[in-house]
């Protein structure tokens, strides 16, 4: 017997960042030192749901300086967007699950969800 299950996946549709106006071409200045939360927009295929969520990108340096350790993306170096557009996407995509329920919960652990349409 076959089981029709269906996945219900997230896929991050759009990226923005407060700080920086325009993201897809931003490099950094330091890439040793960056702190950021970028801001995306989440499709779970096979629902209706949209999520705009939060990640906080931080260089491995600066992990000391912060306070609330949630939500966080971390590496030793982030030199352009594409650097962490990938790490944030895959996450995403990680989330995916048979269940809606579980895909938002698991989607709530890594990102900071803080609107849903």
């Amino acid at each position: 017997m076959i089981k029709n299950s269906m996945i219900y996946t997230p896929e991050i549709i759009s990226f923005h960042c407060q700080d920086i106006d325009n993201l897809e071409n931003w490099r950094a200045k330091d890439p040793f030192r960056i702190d950021l939360w970028i801001i995306v927009d989440v499709m779970i295929y096979n629902s209706d749901k949209i999520l705009r969520c939060e990640a906080h990108i931080l260089s491995s340096k600066l992990l000391k300086q912060v306070k609330k350790q949630e939500y966080l993306f971390i590496s030793d170096c982030f030199n352009c967007f594409s650097d962490f557009k990938d790490v944030l996407s895959a996450a995403a995509i990680n989330c995916s699950s048979e269940d809606l329920k579980t895909t938002l919960k698991n989607l709530s652990k890594a990102f900071k969800i803080t609107n849903e349409r």
